[in-house]
């Protein structure tokens, strides 16, 4: 408080946090993490088109298993706009490179020729070297006058050029403005693709000239490594990122995998995971792609974190020449497309799922239920595609793994992760205040306004503010041990919309004088 020396009046502002009126739940974000045919960069990279994931992956190759780049076109195809993309690769996995040479090192005509840079591509493996890599990465150096040149980076080559970078101007001079291991590793400026070092013995003077001449050099090189991917740790990258996540493993059906990456999302507080049912083979029956799927389900935690989808699909293949042609995907890419659809035109608090959903760019499902299997997967969250007459090949279950809890439902526990990110941004200010009913005073205000916000905007159940919430910030919360552990205790309750899962319609025949009812369920 300030000190007041003379009789008067003063004046003194104090502001408190707004509720953001335009704070809404459709930001969602996806992330896809898996292996590349075409490499590119490990990650997390954010893209918001299709185009943007094969400049810097590459275009989907029919002749691999190409699930990641299968699933993020199928995102992009079902309404969905932001991804992360996060490349597994496997222990020892390296680089490949290209050593720049200074074929007059001595300045005293042509000799012994010295490597004076590097370019090495932004991420291991062979891709970037293999020539049968259409993301095969081709280095050019021009050299100009008084130690400059100019780089070009292409990525892929003839009519399958992905992106060419040009850097124009360079020198090696590391006193330059024009330095080129600044410019070319500049995380704003820089090559999406390669990064460039410099190995050049002694000091740049007249007798350090630039690189030679190079005409569209490919990298040599570079490990895909051995043993297993490595999923657990492409996976733990999205840690880096502050949003709520969904997150799917294209084409990844090891429970023991998946349980780690389930355990992890967990921990985190802001992750949500779609995990796909087992890719059935062409003599698959009904009865074992269901078995596969409820074996799939059992074996995972029993937690709302997590949600199981089947069948896989068959979508027109962008990858193919031929009009027509199918390829066989997993069904998370155009999940995660329609979780994204729906966030943005209803909200997180409706379960993405129902007639709302019918998939696109998808021809059939690879698999057709009969009742009582769909009784079966429903009952052990797995959600069933299937086409329903009048809409199209939909998404028809919204569970998650927690079964018999309020969070078994997608849209309850992707609600509550919402809220939690919210609620802790909101309290951020609070922070070092003093800790008193003054603050809580403060935080019962801000709580109160947002929740009120988004009832309003139809986030939570209730027929009144009363019902749809609670917020408790005061005394009886917060006694003195609190006070004294430093320690501020908001009591928050909730009142979260849960699905309209089984619809009864209860027919009856009506002759006039009495009423023969049958029910129906849908």
């Amino acid at each position: 408080m300030a000190t007041y020396n003379r009789p008067g009046v003063f004046v003194e502002e104090t502001l408190k946090p707004l509720v953001d009126p335009n704070s809404n739940s459709s930001d969602f974000v996806a992330a896809f993490v898996g292996t590349s045919s075409a490499g590119g960069p490990v990650g997390p990279v954010l893209l918001t088109s299709w185009s943007q994931y094969q400049s810097l992956y590459g275009n989907i190759r029919q002749t691999q298993n190409d699930d990641l780049g299968y699933a993020v076109f199928s995102f992009f195809s079902n309404g969905g706009s932001r991804a992360y993309v996060c490349r597994s690769i496997k222990a020892g996995a390296t680089s490949a490179s290209l050593a720049l040479l200074d074929t007059d090192p001595d300045g005293a005509g042509p000799g012994v020729a010295e490597a004076v840079a590097t370019v090495t591509a932004k991420s291991p493996g062979v891709w970037a070297s293999d020539a049968a890599s259409n993301a095969r990465v081709f280095v050019t150096v021009t050299p100009g006058s008084l130690g400059r040149f100019d780089l070009g980076i292409d990525v892929g080559s003839g009519p399958g050029l992905l992106a060419r970078e040009t850097f124009l101007d360079l020198t090696l001079d590391p006193t330059d403005d024009r330095n080129a291991v600044t410019i070319v590793n500049s995380p704003t400026v820089g090559s999406k693709y390669v990064t460039l070092s410099l190995t050049a013995t002694g000091a740049f003077g007249v007798d350090f000239i630039n690189p030679t001449a190079v005409a569209a050099a490919p990298l040599a090189g570079g490990s895909d490594g051995t043993g297993a991917v490595d999923h657990q740790t492409a996976v733990e990258r999205l840690s880096a990122i502050s949003a709520n996540v969904t997150v799917n493993l294209p084409g990844v059906t090891s429970s023991a995998v998946l349980t780690d990456v389930i355990d992890w999302a967990q921990g985190t507080g802001n992750v949500f995971v779609v995990v796909d049912a087992p890719k059935p083979s062409p003599t698959d029956t009904p009865a074992t792609v269901s078995s596969a799927a409820l074996a799939l389900a059992a074996a995972l935690p029993a937690v709302s974190q997590v949600a199981v989808y089947a069948p896989w699909l068959y979508i027109q293949d962008p990858a193919s020449g031929t009009t027509g042609a199918l390829r066989l995907t997993a069904p998370g890419g155009a999940v995660l497309g329609q979780f994204a659809r729906s966030d943005a035109t209803r909200s997180v608090a409706k379960a993405p799922a129902g007639t709302g959903t019918t998939l696109g760019g998808v021809v059939q499902v690879a698999t057709l239920f009969d009742s009582a299997a769909l009784d079966s997967l429903n009952l052990a969250g797995v959600n069933v595609i299937r086409p329903v007459p009048g809409a199209g090949l939909c998404i028809m279950g919204a569970r998650t793994l927690a079964k018999g809890m309020p969070d078994r439902y997608i849209n309850v526990r992707r609600t509550l992760l919402y809220f939690t990110r919210e609620l802790t941004n909101l309290t951020n200010f609070a922070i070092f205040e003093t800790n008193d009913s003054v603050l809580w005073s403060h935080i019962n205000t801000i709580l109160g306004q947002y929740l009120t916000s988004q009832f309003q905007a139809g986030l939570l159940s209730g027929s009144s503010v009363n019902e749809a919430f609670y917020v408790k910030c005061d005394a009886d919360n917060n006694d003195q041990v609190s006070i004294n552990a430093g320690i501020v205790n908001i009591e928050v309750g909730l009142a979260v919309h849960s699905p309209a899962e089984f619809i009864v319609i209860q027919i009856g025949l009506f002759d006039g004088t009495a009423v023969v009812t049958d029910s129906t369920g849908i």
